[in-house]
């Protein structure tokens, strides 16, 4: 789950546009981790480490 989030973003970098199920896939993988017993802590904390290289992702004009 933590790939398809990681290439939801890298799909987002390389075009500008969000990918239509990055959503869908941040959810999931957040469902995962707290069903591994993760506190809600930790899961935002590796949804932000995942996401922090992509942050900078620019809409295209």
């Amino acid at each position: 789950m933590r790939r398809v989030v990681t290439t939801f973003l890298k799909f987002g970098q390389a075009t500008g546009h969000p990918h239509p199920h990055l959503q869908v896939g941040i959810n999931n993988y957040a469902d995962l981790l707290q069903a591994m017993g993760h506190s809600s802590q930790k899961v935002l904390a590796r949804l932000n480490a995942i996401a922090q290289p992509y942050s900078a992702i620019k809409p295209s004009p």
